[in-house]
């Protein structure tokens, strides 16, 4: 007589538990003291808007259901995971004298991070006026963990004064189509382009680990 209503009040705590972990990926933060933390965070798609939503701080549910606001001097890391989306790592940068989350690209002794700045553009439809969100990408560079940098466009004369530590390095990356063909076939990889700055980064701590 009771199993009806019992099955169905259980299929009903059971849809409503996987309902509410649809809504969130899981994720975690390590923090200065390099203790861990385990929180819920909002599903959402890893788009350059939600990038810029994250710069500032990042909301989550704790393990007792409430809301908190997590900011970028709070935690030196954070790591989402999604089925679909798969790993986010953002870290916590040092610029200007405050700190930002930003999607880490490339982490070691010279690391690549990228954010977006949200602005709203005007745009019309018809005769309507209406407010369109836009972002605005910005590369970060840090060496040795230092302040991060960023510069655009970047330059030849960037690496030049950014890396003048590694004059062999800046050798390497002269984007002059013929120094790299003579290099080739030296058997020296210099084979970057200006916008390689992941592979740049990549072949850096390579060489500099």
């Amino acid at each position: 007589m009771y199993r009806l209503p019992l099955i169905l009040l259980f299929l009903f705590f059971s849809f409503s538990a996987s309902a509410k972990r649809e809504k969130y990926n899981t994720a975690y933060f390590v923090d200065a003291q390099n203790d861990t933390t385990y929180m819920r965070v909002k599903k959402m798609k890893f788009s350059k808007y939600y990038l810029s939503e994250v710069r500032e701080g990042i909301w989550y549910t704790d393990e007792n259901e409430y809301q908190v606001f997590l900011k970028p001097t709070e935690a030196k890391f954070i790591i989402i995971t999604d089925a679909k989306n798969g790993e986010l790592v953002l870290y916590s940068i040092k610029r200007r004298g405050s700190r930002i989350f930003a999607k880490c690209l490339e982490k070691g002794r010279l690391s690549l991070f990228v954010t977006y700045e949200s602005s709203t553009v005007s745009g019309g439809v018809g005769a309507v006026s209406v407010g369109v969100p836009d972002s605005e990408r910005f590369l970060y560079f840090t060496l040795n963990d230092e302040e991060a940098v960023t510069r655009n466009p970047v330059t030849y004369k960037f690496w030049q004064e950014y890396l003048k530590g590694y004059p062999e390095f800046i050798e390497c990356i002269r984007w002059d189509r013929k120094v790299i063909k003579a290099n080739k076939k030296l058997g020296i990889e210099c084979h970057f382009r200006t916008m390689k700055f992941q592979e740049l980064a990549q072949y850096f701590n390579q060489k500099y680990p």
